[in-house]
């Protein structure tokens, strides 16, 4: 017999039945933004307006908003019960990725727009992630304009970092 329902215990008030405030969730929102992912995940009943508030607080912060229940039925509904089982953990996995690529390159965005002749903080993966965009979109400028603000030692130990500003050196000296 389990314990903890509303159905089966009266008194409990857990997440089915809790309120969802927009400063609890914003103050959830600021501890994620320490983690690597950054993600929150906001689990209440159906019609709490889970979305309505997310999609304000979204606009709000400018970040990206990813309904995962509505992206993982999208992906899981062609697929048997056993596929299911199978892929749910890729898929998940996708899901962050995607999300969290978005994020990546708005902060490489920073840094590329950046005033700063030295940046102090900056996470290695977006200074990746924009390398590898700007390369494809051959914008060489702005691998070498990003990379002159980071420290050469990190250019210098990351090869595909050091492969992409090398080549787009050359590529800009030649055109």
């Amino acid at each position: 017999m389990s314990s903890g329902t509303a159905e089966r215990n009266p008194g409990h008030r857990g997440p089915e039945t809790a309120a969802l405030s927009k400063e609890t969730l914003l103050e959830k929102i600021e501890e994620a933004a320490a983690l690597y992912h950054r993600l929150v995940l906001v689990v209440a009943d159906s019609g709490s307006g889970k979305t309505r508030l997310l999609r304000r607080i979204s606009e709000e912060l400018e970040f990206p908003l990813v309904n995962v229940n509505r992206e993982l039925s999208r992906r899981l509904l062609d697929l048997t019960e056993r596929q299911r089982t199978l892929r749910l953990p890729r898929l998940l996995h996708e899901i962050v990725d995607e999300a969290d690529a978005d994020v990546i390159l708005r902060e490489f965005e920073e840094y590329r727009a950046s005033t700063q002749r030295r940046l102090k903080l900056f996470r290695l993966e977006a200074v990746r992630a924009g390398f590898k965009k700007a390369w494809q979109e051959h914008d060489y400028a702005t691998i070498i304009a990003v990379a002159a603000k980071i420290p050469e030692t990190v250019l210098q130990e990351d090869p595909k970092l050091l492969m992409w500003y090398d080549q787009a050196v050359t590529r800009s000296q030649m055109g």
